[in-house]
């Protein structure tokens, strides 16, 4: 087993480099399944409202706006929840999980753990993005409704009024659902990581050789 270099504590540069960190370690599987049951029930949905594209509009306009009002309120827990994390947990625990490689990934059991706290973070960041942008440019008569128009406007075929509107909006609102459960169970995932590393801190005191010894 190699022990991790101090140098490659540093190693990534950009949160999407902590995000593809992330991809070496272990995922939950209940989390991607419940996100694909949804992505299926969303898929049903808008096969059904397929000839009533105003429905699968404002439905997809409505989880933006959901998804915005709870990404914001969301963040401010995360970070709170974040900093007691780094609060409570002693320097020694640190340096200890940076000294020992997590199962023969080639990286530590520091990065193992902190990284779990940043992809939460960087894909709530990613989610409010998108619903800033939603919010911006998705609106009745916005941008994106005056380029789709004036896109609609050339077409001569009636079969790409599916193809250039209802295609692409069944397709963000299936996606968009979906990760909305899944950043939920991220949630819950980030509460009980935080459970663990709190619980492994004290776990750390009570064992600890008695100074002097």
């Amino acid at each position: 087993m190699a022990i991790p270099e101090p140098d490659d504590l540093g190693r990534e540069k950009t949160v999407l480099a902590l995000y593809l960190l992330g991809r070496k370690f272990p995922h939950s599987k209940f989390n991607r399944r419940v996100a694909l049951a949804v992505a299926i029930a969303l898929t049903a949905f808008c096969y059904m409202q397929w000839h009533n594209a105003p429905v699968l509009s404002a439905a997809l306009r409505k989880y933006a706006e959901v998804g915005l009002s709870f990404s914001t309120s969301i963040l401010g827990f995360l970070i709170a929840g974040f900093t007691v994390f780094v609060t409570v947990t002693k320097l020694d625990i640190f340096v200890t999980m940076a000294k020992v490689e997590y199962e023969s990934t080639g990286e530590s059991y520091l990065k193992y753990n902190l990284v779990q706290f940043m992809l939460v973070f960087s894909h709530y960041i990613a989610y409010l993005f998108v619903c800033i942008c939603f919010a911006l440019f998705s609106q009745p008569q916005g941008l994106v409704s005056v380029l789709i128009g004036k896109a609609l406007a050339t077409s001569d075929c009636a079969w790409k009024v599916g193809l250039i509107y209802k295609a692409p909006v069944s397709l963000a609102l299936v996606i968009f659902g979906a990760w909305s459960v899944y950043l939920v169970l991220l949630l819950k995932s980030f509460v009980y990581n935080t459970f663990q590393v709190i619980t492994t801190t004290v776990r750390w005191e009570l064992e600890k050789p008695p100074e002097g010894h």
